[in-house]
């Protein structure tokens, strides 16, 4: 009987050691698939040289103009804080000249755009009456035979439509 007993104990206990196993095994694939995606990228893909050099650029770059922009911004701040009182002190002047310096320069670079688009169709007009095809003139070209076909098929309607009411104007009224 208690070779049963130690028999039965035994498989209880390999049952158990069994059980531990496969918790145990259970437990690591759980730990895996929880690891971080980034880990499990680098664990695949190692970087290589020139991946590992560009990332320090990057880092050094993003660093360089993160800093130039901080830098940048808290001038700009301690400039406004110090010319404040200038600013007050002489804005009934500068008001008035800011406003004649805005629209006088409004004024110049609008003539300015203006004269150019100006010169550009010159230019263009040139070109095409010239037959240098410049650009667009193909889409010019074929909307004018659009224009032209229509107008001279809503000529033969006019005419058709017009030959119809005399027709049937003749026809009511036979003596006139």
């Amino acid at each position: 009987m208690a070779s049963q007993g130690q028999r039965g104990a035994e498989r209880v206990g390999d049952k158990a050691s069994e059980a531990a196993q496969r918790t145990a095994e259970q437990a690591r694939k759980a730990k895996e698939q929880t690891k971080g995606v980034m880990q499990q990228m680098r664990d695949r893909a190692p970087l290589n040289q020139k991946q590992a050099l560009g990332l320090v650029t990057v880092l050094i770059g993003g660093t360089v103009l993160l800093v130039g922009g901080g830098l940048a911004i808290g001038g700009t701040i301690i400039t406004l804080l110090l010319a404040s009182p200038l600013l007050l002190l002489f804005s009934p002047i500068l008001v008035p000249v800011g406003i004649v310096l805005f629209l006088g320069t409004s004024g110049l670079v609008a003539a300015g755009t203006t004269l150019l688009a100006f010169l550009s169709g010159i230019v263009w007009l040139y070109r095409y009456f010239r037959g240098r095809q410049p650009p667009g003139s193909v889409q010019l070209d074929s909307a004018r035979h659009r224009v032209m076909e229509t107008a001279s098929k809503m000529q033969e309607r006019a005419r058709e439509y017009g030959s119809n009411v005399l027709q049937k104007a003749q026809e009511a009224a036979p003596g006139a």
